[in-house]
């Protein structure tokens, strides 16, 4: 298991479950990378496929190709404790504001969806910007 960075606590541990569980649906206790690369984009990263299958061969300790819970939280947790600039996290939340509105729409959010080719219902995607709200 990799070093955490950082202490969560109890309410940040529930909420990477809560965002597991929504990647989850199937309850199989397994993220896939292509889900792992979403969460990513919705933090304001903007991996590779490429960036996203090394990232989780890192944390992938079974080997599968998915991530089980303990090793979706030890990757989160690893690149939200990264160091950005606040020039990145500024080109990071222009991916998403498409229109430049100072906002991250919900049509924002579903353009990214869809250019990386996930198949999110739009249910699906406003549970995603109720969460990170």
């Amino acid at each position: 298991m990799a070093h955490r960075l950082v202490d969560i606590n109890e309410q940040q541990k529930k909420e990477l479950w809560e965002s597991f569980n929504l990647l989850d649906p199937e309850g199989t206790g397994k993220v896939a990378a292509a889900d792992i690369r979403v969460v990513l984009r919705a933090l304001g990263y903007d991996p590779s496929k490429e960036d996203v299958e090394r990232l989780v061969a890192r944390f992938d300790n079974s080997k599968t190709g998915a991530l089980d819970f303990s090793e979706y939280m030890d990757l989160l947790i690893e690149k939200m404790s990264e160091d950005d600039c606040p020039e990145d996290i500024q080109l990071a939340f222009r991916q998403f504001d498409r229109e430049q509105t100072g906002e991250i729409a919900f049509d924002d959010l579903k353009e990214v969806v869809r250019d990386l080719d996930e198949e999110l219902t739009d249910e699906e995607i406003l549970e995603m910007i109720t969460y990170f709200k």
